[in-house]
This record gives C-alpha cells, structure tokens and sequence, in this order.
C-alpha cells in the first residue's frame, strides 16, 4: 500500500500537465480500476485538475480507460471534470465503436452523469450509427442508461434499440439495416430483472412503446414473481416502470407483485416505498391482509427513509386504502 500510495502521489505531482499527461492520466486510472484500488488522494486531485485541461486531446481509448475506471472505483469527480469527460466522448462521437458506446453509457449511468443537450445529441447520433454493431443484450444495457439518465435520444433511435426484444406486428414495424429476423428475441425470453429495466427506461424516457409489447414485459414480470425469480430491484424497477406507462394490471397481477416485495428480505426502505407508491398509482385494490403487510412492511422502514419519503409512502398507503396512515406510522419496537 506504501509504494502503491507513493507511486500515485509522485504520479500526481511529476507525470500530470505535460505533454504525456493524457497518456498517464488514462493508464493510472486504469491501473487503479483494475486492482481495484482507489487512487491516492493527492493524485486524485491533481487528475480531476487535469481532466478538464487536456480533454480536448484524449483520443477514444483514453476516454474509455478514464470512463470506465471512474465508473468502476466510484470516484467522487467535480461536474466540471465530468463534462469535460463527456464532451470529449461527444466531440469522438463519429470515431468511436459499438463498444465504446456502450462502456461510455454504462460509466454515465453508474456515475448518475447526465450530458448537456449537444453532447446527448451527439452521442445519440453515433447510437443510432452503430445499433446494428451492437448485441442485443448491450442494447439494453444502453437503454437502461437512457432510462437512468432520463435522456431521450430520439423514439426512432429506442424504437431501433428494442427491436429484439418485440414480438410480432410491433418488432417488424421497425426497420434496422444490417439486421435479421433471427435475432429477435422477443419478450418470452426475457428474464424479470431485463423486462424491469425496459419498462422501467421507456416511463424514464417517456417512450409509448406498442401496447401488446409493455403488456407482454408486465406479464413476464408477474411470472418471474409467481416463480420466486424477481430480484428485489427488477421489482422495482418494473413497478416503477409500468406506472409511469400507465399500464393496466389485474388485481390478482399486483397480488402477486406486492406479496413478494413484501417477501423481499433485502429490500432497501426507499425501493419499498417506491413500490407502495407505483401500486398506490396502478390502481391497486389490496386485500385487508395484504394491506396489513404492506403496512407492517412500511413500519419498518419509515425510521430509515427521508421526510419526503416518508410522507410519499404514507400518501401511497392512504390511496391503497388505509385509514390509519394521514397519523405518523410508528415502528413496532424491536
């Protein structure tokens, strides 16, 4: 740890602001990622220093190396080195491959980074140049970060990226060169957590997609529940999803929906209280049990949740038809 310590402090002092500074800048980070090692403090600042100043000289690899490696340790960066970052990824947008694409919206999303406008623009040309270089799963991955960032970079562009994953008439109405119809994979093979994450990404992004196809993903998701498969996120993310659509699901479908996040051990107080409230928005006619749990569910996390939240969740409770919940709830004592 000493020499590891050294080296990046003699790094941040004697190879950063030279002509080489792009260079050395991209391989310590990548280094750091790699052995999984946050950088040492004092290079740490020094290459946030240094980002905006030679950003305009990086070239694709660097760009990734730094994206990536940032995204990967977590490192806390200043906004404006972050859009230095991703104005140099927009200003390469014409230069860069389907996998650059992807680490590049993949590092955004984890960093919770949202590009201005024109370089979303720019990224979202090069997206839509290269979505017949991209696998389908690496397709999602970016319409996830779509979703996260809530950036729409065009109907026609998500209309592309979610071709494979359409089934019948709504698959077929979308035309992407360089593709064939044997890579569709269409809803049924999608598992919970990747139906959630669509449903999640088009309310996101605020893109209809067909009926039949967001019906097809909600019916997925319910499945995945009925079979103990849904993991406590693609709950989430799916409940979050459909109500933003404005999807319409049967009572005994949120049955099962809200008796296994209930069931969910791991489930994190706010991600509970976001399910209450896209059930409460859904429409959802619990039964006095199910009710019950969700209330005692609520109990528990309402200690650990923020004001906003907090009221949030009791207002989602209120709408599910509990009448104990306008009074602060109180945690049962351990």
């Amino acid at each position: 740890p000493a020499v590891r310590a050294g080296g990046g402090e003699r790094g941040g002092s004697q190879n950063l602001g030279g002509m080489a500074s792009a260079l050395n800048l991209s391989q310590c980070l990548w280094a750091c990622a790699k052995l999984g090692r946050e950088p040492p403090a004092v290079f740490l600042a020094a290459a946030e220093a240094e980002i905006p100043r030679c950003a305009p000289r990086l070239n694709p690899e660097q760009v990734d190396c730094i994206l990536w490696a940032v995204a990967s340790l977590g490192l806390p960066m200043r906004e404006e080195s972050m859009n230095a970052l991703t104005s140099a990824a927009a200003r390469l947008a014409d230069r860069i491959d389907g996998e650059m694409l992807v680490k590049v919206h993949w590092a955004l999303a984890r960093l919770r980074h949202r590009p201005a406008p024109g370089d979303m623009a720019a990224l979202a040309g090069a997206a839509r140049r290269l979505v017949k270089d991209i696998p389908s799963e690496d397709r999602l991955t970016v319409m996830h970060a779509w979703g996260v960032l809530r950036c729409n970079p065009g109907d026609d562009i998500i209309r592309a990226y979610t071709r494979d994953f359409r089934s019948g008439a709504a698959a077929l109405s979308v035309t992407v060169s360089g593709d064939d119809e044997d890579t569709m994979i269409g809803e049924a093979a999608l598992d919970g957590d990747q139906c959630a994450k669509l449903l999640c990404a088009y309310g996101r992004t605020r893109h209809l997609p067909p009926p039949e196809h967001a019906r097809a993903l909600a019916t997925r998701l319910v499945e995945e529940a009925e079979n103990d498969a849904l993991h406590p996120s693609a709950a989430v993310l799916g409940l979050w999803g459909a109500s933003l659509l404005g999807l319409r699901m049967s009572t005994p479908e949120l049955d099962v929906l809200a008796r296994d996040a209930v069931a969910q051990d791991k489930l994190a107080p706010r991600s509970l209280a976001k399910i209450v409230w896209a059930l409460a928005a859904l429409g959802y006619d619990p039964t006095a049990a199910d009710l019950m749990s969700l209330k005692g569910r609520a109990a528990k996390a309402m200690p650990r949740l923020m004001a906003k939240d907090q009221e949030a969740l009791r207002e989602a409770l209120v709408r599910l038809g509990d009448r104990d919940s306008a009074a602060p709830i109180v945690a049962a004592a351990a």
